[in-house]
């Protein structure tokens, strides 16, 4: 994938006279999800973190139908930085929960740089939107190159945008 911002940022270096040629604007995402993990009874009985309204209604959700959970990774590489955007989610055929603490569990979701050499890479944000069946993940991070010769401090943002559904499936 191009990202648009580096494209526009690099014409706009390119016009001021800047030697451009080491800046790529390709970046690569690699998406994985585990394998589902059904929450069993004996797991919500267990859990000594829930209260026991808590338990009871998990329990209940349980025995009516079955309460899941998987990892999710993405993970996006240009070259010289490589960021991951992960977490956990949970569904139940109906609902899907990230941040939420719903049926006594609650997922997590993370944004982070795992390296990067030559540029600065600053996070900007990392959020979650969406309705009861599908939640929508975000991560923005601002790309700076150094303040010298020849990139004289290029910056752009880039961004990925994930999903995950209530039936257990991601984009």
């Amino acid at each position: 994938m191009i990202v648009p911002d580096c494209v526009k940022a690099r014409g706009q270096a390119e016009i001021a006279g800047l030697d451009v040629s080491g800046i790529d604007c390709h970046i690569t995402t690699v998406s994985r999800t585990t394998e589902a993990v059904r929450v069993s009874m004996g797991q919500i009985r267990a859990d000594r973190s829930l209260t026991g309204k808590q338990r009871e209604g998990l329990l209940q959700a349980a025995a009516l139908g079955a309460v899941y959970s998987k990892h999710f990774s993405w993970y996006t590489t240009a070259g010289v930085y490589t960021v991951t955007h992960n977490g956990t989610f949970y569904y139940n055929g109906w609902k899907a929960w990230v941040g939420e603490y719903y049926d006594g569990y609650q997922g997590y979701h993370s944004c982070f740089v795992n390296y990067s050499s030559v540029v600065s890479i600053g996070n900007q944000d990392c959020a979650e939107a969406g309705n009861a069946f599908e939640r929508d993940l975000l991560y923005r991070w601002q790309v700076t190159w150094p303040w010298g010769p020849p990139y004289f401090g290029l910056s752009y943002s880039v961004e990925n945008w994930g999903s995950v559904y209530g039936n257990g499936t991601r984009s």
